[in-house]
């Protein structure tokens, strides 16, 4: 029986095998040939030519469509599910107990298997009947047997049910709601390609360009000072007079010892200059820092009341194109809003697209909370899965400025490959200028 308790998993499931299946045709060999829910999505694409891939923002409708629809056939099955491993729980404590304690429960399996089944799934009256005239232990283990098998066909069936019932409604509603959804994102798009600023913000969130000077690491090379024998030739800077014997030239040696001596007392004899005293010949190689090409997205939204209207707008159109290309790129995305106080929502994951689409829907009203944005952030930024995420702030940014602390952490993460942008809607504020990498202005 296929597992279907742990609804955001199989959500996730079902997204790639989405992909996998347009991409090769195929569902991932990990997915069960039994899984009516792969099985209903496959029938899906294969009835709508229309997303042969060519448009992929029919594709993203359909999927994002389908998955909304699973996941309120998840919950259902969930539950459905969860109802079945209590029975099954029961019949094994059944099947386990002692003689004494069978006959103590008979009477509720009794009821239950009356009342659940029928004679055709579970054969009560006949199974009550071998008792009579056949071993006990071998009639008890057919019962339970067949009893185990009646539940899990039976949490299937009503599965099923629910799915055959619902799906002829979702595709109505789909035809409906898709070709609205398809002219909202064709509208969203052509809103955020037909701004410059708005397609300069995506390409370089996206990493598809950089908008900074990356800095370099300078790596030195040292030369040692001296060494203490063999030196080769090109390393005798020049000769020099002195009474250190290590350093002494041979031919100071060949002259009359009486010659030699005076020499050495009054420090006139030929040597070579003291290696040591050069300073260490240093080379600089310069090579720019490693910066990820494509990695997580944060963006952090201002939904106060100061940015009602067309500020929310293009807030809400940017948000939308970038987790686009986030999904699209299979790359971490998280939503930080604030106003009188934060909300998250971790849009990487597929459970929690109805999130996205409630927030889209709803208005903002409220007002700044951009302290709790920047802890968050921060928060983030120092877990291994957004450790060097890109940092979008849309707001006005009529905010305080922050502290010397938060700014020290954020210096921290740039270090790190994290950049901080902004999009400043409707103001000139320059508060939060010290921690942005660059900063718009619409």
């Amino acid at each position: 029986m296929i597992d279907y308790t742990d609804v955001d998993a199989k959500l996730e499931e079902y997204s790639e095998a989405f992909d996998i299946y347009m991409e090769s045709g195929e569902m991932p060999p990990t997915m069960p040939e039994e899984d009516c829910l792969a099985g209903y999505m496959k029938e899906v694409i294969d009835n709508n030519p229309q997303i042969d891939g060519t448009d992929t923002t029919w594709v993203e409708v359909l999927k994002e469509g389908l998955l909304s629809y699973f996941y309120q056939l998840l919950q259902a099955f969930s539950s459905i599910q969860q109802q079945a491993e209590k029975e099954k729980d029961f019949i094994q404590s059944f099947e386990d107990a002692s003689i004494e304690k069978k006959r103590a429960l008979w009477s509720d399996v009794r009821n239950l298997i009356s009342k659940k089944y029928s004679k055709f799934e579970v054969n009560l009256e006949g199974y009550t009947n071998q008792f009579a005239t056949e071993e006990t232990d071998a009639v008890m283990c057919a019962l339970i047997s067949d009893w185990k098998k009646a539940c899990d066909e039976h949490c299937q069936q009503q599965q099923m049910s629910i799915l055959s019932k619902s799906q002829k409604n979702w595709a109505l509603s789909m035809n409906e709601i898709g070709n609205q959804d398809y002219e909202e994102r064709r509208r969203i798009a052509d809103k955020v390609y037909k701004s410059p600023t708005l397609q300069e913000i995506v390409e370089i969130i996206g990493r598809a360009k950089d908008s900074t000077k990356e800095e370099d690491n300078i790596i030195y090379s040292f030369l040692p000072k001296g060494v203490k024998s063999g030196l080769p030739s090109d390393d005798i800077d020049r000769i020099e007079t002195g009474d250190n014997l290590h350093r002494t030239l041979a031919v100071e040696f060949a002259m009359p010892d009486n010659l030699f001596f005076l020499k050495y007392a009054e420090k006139e004899l030929q040597q070579l200059a003291q290696i040591s005293q050069r300073q260490p010949k240093k080379t600089e190689l310069h090579r720019p820092k490693p910066r990820p090409k494509k990695g997580p997205i944060i963006v952090a939204v201002d939904t106060s009341g100061s940015m009602y209207g067309q500020p929310e707008e293009m807030a809400k159109s940017l948000l939308t194109q970038l987790v686009r290309i986030a999904r699209k790129e299979f790359r971490s995305c998280y939503l930080i809003t604030f106003s009188v106080r934060i909300k998250t929502i971790d849009l990487g994951r597929s459970a929690n697209l109805l999130k996205m689409k409630e927030f889209l829907d709803t208005r903002f009203t409220g007002g700044n909370g951009e302290e709790q944005l920047i802890i968050e952030a921060l928060r983030l930024l120092e877990t291994g899965d957004y450790e060097m995420a890109d940092v979008l702030i849309i707001s006005d940014f009529i905010f305080n400025k922050p502290t010397q602390k938060d700014i020290d952490r954020v210096a921290k993460a740039k270090s790190k490959g994290t950049r901080f942008y902004g999009l400043q809607i409707n103001s000139s504020s320059t508060a939060y200028d010290p921690i942005l990498d660059k900063k718009w202005k619409a």
